[in-house]
C-alpha cells in the first residue's frame, strides 16, 4: 500500500498539509473528505523502511504523542481511527510519519506494542510493557493514562533540576568569563605601566602578572586546543563505551552534591516506575527488572536489577533491601518491610516515590539557596584580589615620581 504526501484545503479555507496511505489517490481522496479535507495534490512516498532516531522523536515528542493518542481513545475513537487522525494531526513532520507508520503496522495485524518495539531506540521497556499490559487487559486507555502520567512527573523533575541548576551554571559562567576578560584584556594594560616605572612589585602581583601572560601566550591557545579535543573524544566515548558510562556513572554517586541529586532522582523515577507496573497488573520481579533498566544511571540500574533477580529466586523483598544499605536508607527499608509483610506493594511504592521526591525538592532548594551566594561571594573576592593585586603598585607611584625629582 502506497504512502502518499498531499496538500488539501479544509472547510476553513485553510491550507492543509499531511501524509497518509491508501492503495489508491482515488481513496486518498476519500479518506480525506471523511476529515473535511479536499485535496488537492498529492504524490507517492517511500515510508516503509523509514528509520527514526531519538532526536527524531525525542522525549517531548513521545510524550505529546502519547498524550494526544490518550485524549482521541478517551473521546470513543478505535485506535486504528485515532492514529489516522493523528497522523494529519501532528504539525511535527518526524512525528507525522511515525504516527502514520504505526497506523500502517496496527492496520496490518500487528499489535500497538509489537509496532512499538520495532522502535527500541525510542520507546523504553516500560513504554512497551505497559501498552501490551493494556491491550492484553482490553483496558489501553488505563495503561496510557499511567504512562503519560509517568512521563510529565519525569519531566517535571527534569525541569525542576535543570532550573534548580541553570543559575548556579551561569554565574560560573560568568565567574570564568569576568576572570579571563581582566586576565587577558585588563592586566596587560597595567604590567607596561609598571614596567615603565621600574618599580619593585610584591610577589602577589608578580603572581597574577605571570597569570596573565600564560593566558596571553601560544601555550595557553594550544592547552585550550589540547582540552577541547580531549573532552570532544570523552564525549564520544562516553557515548559509545559501557565502561567510560560506568565510570562518569560511578562518579555520579561519589561526587558532593551530584551523588545525592543522582541517587533521589534515579530511585525517585524508579520507584514510580514500579508503582505504575504493579497498578497494571505487572508482578513484582517484573516490574523491579523493567523499572532498573529504565534508568540513565548504569551503577544504579546493575544493582536494582538484582533485586529482580534475587526476587525471582525465592528471596524476600525486605531481605534483598537489607542487602543494598548503600542504596536504601533505614527508613526506606522500614517502609519496605512494612510493604512486604502486608502485602501492599502499589502503596508501598507510591509512598517510596514521594519521599524520594520530597527529598530531591530539598536538596534542590538547598543548592539553589548556598551555591548560588558562595560563588557570588568567591567571585567577590578574586575580584578584590585582582584589584588589591594591581593598584598596590600604584600607590607607590607618588614616592616613585618625588625620588626621581
Amino acid at each position: 500500500m502506497p504512502f502518499f504526501s498531499w496538500q488539501g484545503i479544509g472547510l476553513d479555507g485553510e491550507l492543509r498539509l499531511g501524509k497518509s496511505y491508501a492503495s489508491s489517490k482515488l481513496l486518498l481522496e476519500k479518506l480525506l473528505l471523511k476529515n473535511d479535507i479536499g485535496l488537492i495534490k498529492a504524490n507517492i512516498i517511500n515510508l516503509t523502511n523509514k528509520k527514526f532516531t531519538k532526536y527524531d522523536i525525542n522525549f517531548n515528542g513521545k510524550l505529546i504523542f502519547f498524550r494526544e493518542l490518550l485524549v482521541l481513545l478517551s473521546s470513543g475513537l478505535n485506535l486504528a481511527r485515532a492514529l489516522d487522525f493523528l497522523s494529519t494531526y501532528f504539525a511535527n513532520s518526524k512525528l507525522q510519519e511515525f504516527t502514520l507508520l504505526i497506523s500502517y503496522n496496527i492496520n496490518r495485524g500487528l499489535s500497538f506494542g509489537d509496532s512499538l518495539e520495532k522502535y527500541k531506540n525510542i520507546f523504553s521497556a516500560l513504554d512497551i510493557s505497559l501498552i501490551r499490559a493494556g491491550e492484553a487487559a482490553n483496558n489501553l486507555n488505563k495503561s496510557l493514562e499511567y504512562l503519560v502520567n509517568y512521563l510529565e512527573q519525569k519531566n517535571k523533575i527534569r525541569q525542576k533540576v535543570r532550573s534548580a541548576l541553570i543559575t548556579p551554571v551561569i554565574t560560573l559562567f560568568l565567574f570564568i568569563l569576568i576572570s579571563l576578560f581582566i586576565f587577558i584584556f585588563i592586566i596587560p594594560v597595567f604590567a607596561n605601566i609598571f614596567d615603565s616605572m621600574g618599580q619593585k612589585l610584591s610577589s602577589l602581583t608578580l603572581y597574577i602578572l605571570s597569570i596573565s601572560n600564560f593566558l596571553n601566550s601560544s601555550k595557553f591557545l594550544y592547552l585550550s586546543l589540547i582540552l577541547f579535543l580531549l573532552i570532544l573524544i570523552i564525549l564520544i566515548g562516553l557515548k559509545y563505551s559501557i565502561k567510560l558510562r560506568f565510570i562518569k556513572d560511578k562518579l555520579k554517586l561519589n561526587v558532593f552534591l551530584f551523588s545525592k541529586i543522582t541517587l533521589y532522582l534515579n530511585l525517585n523515577l524508579f520507584w514510580q516506575t514500579v508503582n505504575i507496573l504493579l497498578s497494571g497488573g505487572v508482578s513484582l520481579p517484573e516490574a523491579l527488572s523493567i523499572s532498573a533498566n529504565s534508568l540513565d544511571n548504569l551503577v544504579l540500574k546493575r544493582k536494582l536489577s538484582k533485586l529482580s533477580s534475587l526476587i525471582s529466586l525465592g528471596f524476600d523483598l525486605n531481605y534483598v533491601s537489607l542487602e543494598n544499605k548503600d542504596i536504601f536508607s533505614p527508613e526506606i527499608r522500614a517502609i519496605i518491610s512494612a510493604g512486604s509483610e502486608s502485602g501492599k506493594l502499589v502503596t508501598m511504592s507510591e509512598k517510596l516515590a514521594d519521599i524520594y521526591s520530597n527529598n530531591l525538592k530539598n536538596l534542590l532548594k538547598i543548592i539553589l539557596s548556598s551555591i548560588q551566594p558562595v560563588l557570588v561571594i568567591i567571585l567577590g573576592l578574586l575580584i578584590a584580589l585582582l584589584i588589591l593585586a594591581i593598584y598596590l603598585p600604584l600607590f607607590e607611584l607618588p614616592n616613585i615620581i618625588n625620588l626621581s625629582y
